[in-house]
């Protein structure tokens, strides 16, 4: 590891309990008031080792035993740590958490530099097995590979003692122990010089007091002179202790401030991972210092130590950032984005939506249940289910407000709004599968030996399915239509089929497949098609078409396991999909001919179909949406639309208006929701998503450039009124528009440019040009061209060349990466010839030239005000240069799309970062505040911004900093 990107000297693991946090506590403090002593210092400058004191500590104050994965912060803390100190005691094996740490650690940096700290009990008891023992493989006299563990002594220290103040001792006898290795120097040195230090104090002291006594009788002689240059000495302390209180108040102020950023990155990490209102809540603490209710609830929750107030906690760009991200104050309602956690006390093994999706039911491995509204995050209803495996398909919503779910001796259903319980006996005890028809009417239950069907109003059965030669499975489904047909999955002989049952004719037919099991069956009230597998390795599989008299129709045979089939279609419900793995299938529902079929190439792990469309949606694994257009066999994700908090998604559920998704080992359901800020005002619609937004000089008038496929329209639009005024209809694409000050609309095509009367919408002029065309300078007064490797700046209406040079800028990809600032003195542009970038001043006919790699440049832009350039790389990562020196100034490298074009607001000390699809928003030390979605213009008279969501255009307010932390309060 390179020591100049350790960020931390140790890293403190312990068990969240009295003794052991008292240890790490006073070990903390001890090991960063712990200096060096000089002479071994000395020794170390000879090895090029300039350390004197332990810097940074880490103390992990995060216990969370409810998962395996370590938080981000702390998996980065354990990455940017040189050693790990962990504290032994008793309880430390019970600490699934710690013993995570310590297998990071050791997987990072290997287990030479983790020290193991013993507080109490025998070594034996206290270090886990990843302390005591390696993993090792060997190869047997047979050639085969096998992990064995072989036992390690690990580093340890001794601090145990019979009580507090005796350990307070043991630990600053050892800490000498733990510090020698960090400075890389043996512990017997260090106790050397550390016990000739200490002789030196007192052989110091006792010199001292015996000068005094042997002084004795000449002090009177010399008591005026004495006290004068005591007047000086005392002088010169007091300005000595004013420098160290200073300097003292500076390390405390940069110690807080790394603190918020750590804050601050806590909080983005709780964002991606869904938990808003605890981001906002963290942000909120590393810009005030002062604790919400929000981080205490969350801090006891997970059994962290409660954040402290801190009165005089320092200003960060990246928690004001932090804090308008979480509060979603700049979304155009375009991305659909986790809001908030479902969290349970253990994994989530599966959720379910209530038929209206206004709840969701969510259990977990150990059978606790819960009822969620996903809209709010607020905990309905809780149970314990004391079962030791549960079927998915063993709960289920009866109706939107009463659910079922098995007990010991049957099963009991619950109703949300009376909290009524009612316990169903059952003669063969617990039921394996409760399912209920889509209207709520009956009520379908299973066991080994047979299966019910009862009316869900009085609980009473109906219909009775015994047969001692079956053996029943895990699956049933009700008719989607009058739910009055139920299909329900057996097997005999190693076949498996099902049994369809007639409940309003009270008669049973039964279809016996070719397969060993059914995987998926979508019931209609004439027809049953499912999906059937047999074998492994390969794995064979067939979709059967079956009429309810249990008639097979047709059958579709395939390679693979096929589930999940589901009926959809545009006009008429005429088309079945199903999944296999990571491809979906659309077959006919006729005939079970072939129509298409996609390959994602990872596992999908939900699909739903879009309303009378032919279009579905899916989600793999790894979080990709898809959306596939099966009219069109085109299947494309769109990036950025849906942002996943999880690349291990387990389960997905489709909600109305809401998702859930569920990742492997996770004790949450992450809600998902598309966000628009919540003081955005919509203005207007239009037909599609505006190309381009440009504003007059009073901002009374906007104009919308949307471009369809067979048509070009310019919107004028009075803002005052919220509506359009012209419709303009072009007849070719446009590359550029701008409004002069005269309120003249100027539109610049690729060989000719028009002028328009922007109130009325009349044509002023139209004139073809010499040049092939780019953009508009100065408000459209003039505009840039190129034609035979020259290149121009011309007057709008009469044409006249303004200024011309050599187009030498064209990369050798044929991309055309240059700028001009908007009144045409400065331009900055990729030089082949010279290997970099050159920037240079029109008027002044001066320029230089940046030693950068052009072919690694994507986007360049000029700021005008900060007479600097911004260069995008291909990576989206942002160098900034000054314009007239060439100096390096600084480095962006978490914008998402880099930078197109930059706005500068110097009334208001901002500026923005026009990126794709978004603006970022830097404050006067141009550090990144805000993301702004969907942005097209930022407006002066009002301090708003104008974002575009499609063809809906909104307004939202530019917030302060105040004005953020005011909405959390």
């Amino acid at each position: 590891m390179n020591l100049q990107e350790i960020k931390y000297d140790a890293f403190i693991s312990y068990r969240h309990c009295e003794l052991d946090q008292f240890v790490a506590v006073t070990l903390h403090k001890e090991l960063e008031a712990f200096k060096l002593p000089k002479a071994i210092a000395k020794q170390l400058e000879v090895k090029g080792i300039s350390k004197k004191k332990i810097e940074r500590v880490f103390r992990d104050r995060d216990e969370l035993p409810i998962t395996n994965n370590l938080a981000d912060p702390i998996t980065n803390a354990l990455r940017n740590s040189e050693f790990l100190l962990v504290i032994c005691s008793p309880r430390l094996k019970e600490s699934l958490w710690c013993r995570k740490e310590i297998e990071t650690f050791i997987s990072m940096h290997g287990r030479e530099k983790v020290f193991a700290v013993l507080i109490e009990g025998e070594p034996s008891d206290s270090f886990p097995e990843e302390l005591l023992y390696a993993e090792k493989i060997i190869t047997d006299e047979n050639g085969v590979e096998q992990v064995i563990k072989e036992p390690v002594e690990p580093l340890a220290a001794d601090v145990r003692g019979k009580n507090k103040s005796e350990i307070r001792k043991k630990i600053k006898e050892e800490v000498l122990r733990l510090a020698a290795p960090m400075f890389d120097c043996s512990y017997d040195d260090l106790k050397q010089r550390h016990r000739e230090r200490t002789i030196r104090r007192i052989i110091a002291t006792a010199g001292i007091v015996s000068a005094v006594f042997g002084a004795f009788g000449v002090i009177s002689s010399v008591m005026a002179y004495q006290i004068n240059e005591q007047s000086i000495q005392l002088k010169e302390q007091s300005v000595q202790i004013k420098e160290q209180a200073d300097q003292i108040t500076q390390q405390y102020q940069e110690a807080l401030r790394t603190n918020a950023k750590q804050l601050s990155e806590d909080a983005f990490s709780l964002i991606e991972k869904g938990d808003l209102e605890t981001a906002a809540a963290t942000a909120y603490y590393a810009l005030t210092g002062r604790v919400t209710e929000r981080i205490t609830e969350a801090s006891s929750k997970n059994g962290n130590e409660a954040f402290a107030e801190i009165e005089n906690m320092p200003y960060t760009a990246d928690a004001e950032y932090a804090l308008a991200t979480a509060l979603n104050v700049y979304r155009n309602g375009s991305q659909i984005a986790p809001t908030r956690l479902l969290t349970l006390d253990s994994q989530i093994d599966f959720c379910h939506t209530s038929p209206d999706m206004s709840k969701l039911m969510v259990v977990d491995i150990f059978g606790n249940l819960s009822v969620f509204n996903p809209w709010t995050g607020e905990e309905l209803y809780q149970t314990f289910i004391d079962e030791t495996f549960i079927p998915e398909d063993a709960v289920c919503f009866i109706n939107d407000t009463t659910i079922a779910y098995p007990i010991e001796s049957g099963f009991a259903v619950y109703n949300l709004e009376s909290k009524e319980e009612k316990q169903i006996e059952n003669e063969s005890g617990s039921v394996s599968l409760l399912q209920a028809d889509k209207k709520g009417n009956y009520l379908f239950t299973m066991r080994y030996d047979g299966a019910k069907v009862y009316d869900a109003a009085s609980l009473q059965p109906i219909f009775n399915l015994d047969n001692p030669d079956t053996d029943f499975s895990y699956l049933a489904e009700f008719s989607r239509e009058s739910g009055e047909i139920a299909a329900v999955e057996y097997s005999q002989d190693n076949k498996a089929g099902v049994y369809i049952i007639n409940i309003r004719n009270n008669t049973i037919s039964q279809f016996l497949t070719e397969y060993e099991g059914i995987t998926s069956m979508w019931v209609e009230d004439e027809y049953v098609y499912l999906t059937a597998y047999s074998g492994f390795d390969p794995i064979e599989g067939a979709v059967y078409c079956v009429k309810t008299d249990g008639t097979e129709v047709w059958k579709y045979e395939l390679s693979g396991m096929p589930d999940h089939i589901l009926s959809f279609g545009a006009e008429t419900a005429d088309k079945l999909s199903f999944e296999n793995y990571s491809k979906l299938y659309v077959i006919s529902k006729a005939d079970g001919s072939f129509i298409c079929e996609t390959d994602c190439g990872r596992e999908i792990t939900q699909y739903a179909a879009y309303a009378n469309s032919d279009t579905l949606t899916y989600m793999s694994r790894e979080g990709e949406f898809h959306y596939y257009m099966t009219d069109s066999n085109t299947d494309m994700v769109i990036e950025g639309k849906f942002l996943t908090n999880s690349d291990n998604l387990k389960a997905f559920e489709y909600g109305n208006g809401y998702y859930a998704s569920v990742a492997y080992n996770d004790n949450s359901v992450a809600i998902y929701e598309t966000i628009l800020g919540k003081e955005a005002e919509l203005q207007l619609s239009i037909e599609d998503t505006p190309l381009k937004i440009v504003f007059n000089k009073d901002e009374s008038y906007m104009v919308c450039y949307v471009s369809a496929i067979d048509s070009q329209t310019l919107y004028v639009i009075d803002m005052d009124k919220k509506e359009i005024m012209q419709e303009i209809v072009m007849d070719s694409h446009i590359y550029d528009l701008a409004i002069t000050e005269d309120d003249e609309l100027m539109v610049l095509y690729m060989d000719f440019v028009e002028g328009y009367n922007l109130i009325s919408g009349e044509q002023l002029f139209v004139r073809e040009t010499e040049t092939s065309n780019d953009y508009f300078l100065q408000n459209g007064k003039a505009y840039v061209g190129n034609m035979l490797s020259e290149f121009y700046m011309c007057d709008t209406k009469s044409g006249e060349t303004i200024f011309t040079m050599e187009d030498n800028h064209l990369l050798q990809d044929g991309m055309l990466v240059s700028d001009i600032e908007a009144n045409g003195k400065w331009y900055a542009y990729a030089d082949e010839a010279k290997k970099g970038i050159t920037l240079g001043n029109f008027e002044k006919g001066e320029s230089l030239t940046l030693d950068v790699n052009i072919n690694a440049i994507n986007e360049i832009s000029l700021a005008m005000q900060e007479q600097a350039v911004y260069l995008t790389y291909l990576d989206n990562s942002v160098e900034v240069y000054d314009i007239t020196t060439g100096e390096y100034i600084r480095k962006y490298d978490n914008l998402a799309g880099g930078v197109e074009e930059i706005i500068e607001l110097p009334e208001i000390e901002k500026t923005l970062l026009i990126s794709i699809g978004a603006a970022y928003m830097l404050n006067a030390d141009k550090e990144v505040i805000a993301c702004i979605e969907g942005f097209e213009g930022y407006k002066s008279t009002t301090d708003s911004f104008i974002l575009s969501n499609y063809g809906n255009i909104y307004e939202v307010p530019r917030y302060d900093v105040e004005e953020l932390k005011a909405l959390v309060q």
